[in-house]
């Protein structure tokens, strides 16, 4: 018995196209016409003008990458049902980071937790990767 070979249809190349043409052009019409983006703070930051839902929506679209979703199944299907622990880890990461993190950094304008060492001098080399990888 020989091995079947799956090939894409011709609907498949044209939904590809069409995905791929869509992004380019809003790409393109970003880059020309594009908001009044001028420095780095306003283009990775929006001036901390953010609402609460843009903002949700992109740490949840960065926490729940391909990534993570192609692995999954496979992670399950090697440790069984035990990887549902990953998900109480995570779910419980959300929430000290809302109730710990999020209201230490965002006063002291901190984008990320490495900026602390600028802020607060760490003096032991021994603590510091402790502190940042937390």
């Amino acid at each position: 018995m020989g091995m079947s070979r799956e090939t894409f249809h011709w609907a498949d190349y044209v939904i590809m196209a069409a995905f791929l043409t869509i992004c380019f052009v809003v790409g393109v019409v970003q880059a020309c016409i594009g908001g009044k983006q001028r420095t780095q703070r306003e283009y990775l930051l929006a001036n901390r003008n953010l609402q609460v839902l843009p903002v949700t929506m992109s740490i949840l679209v960065s926490y729940l990458s391909a990534i993570l979703i192609l692995g999954s199944p496979a992670e399950i299907y090697t440790n069984g049902t035990l990887y549902w622990w990953y998900a109480v880890g995570g779910g419980l990461s959300c929430v000290f980071t809302v109730l710990i993190f999020v209201p230490l950094l965002y006063p002291l304008k901190l984008t990320s937790c490495y900026e602390v060492s600028k802020v607060v001098p760490i003096r032991s080399s021994a603590v510091q990767p402790l502190i940042l990888n937390s």
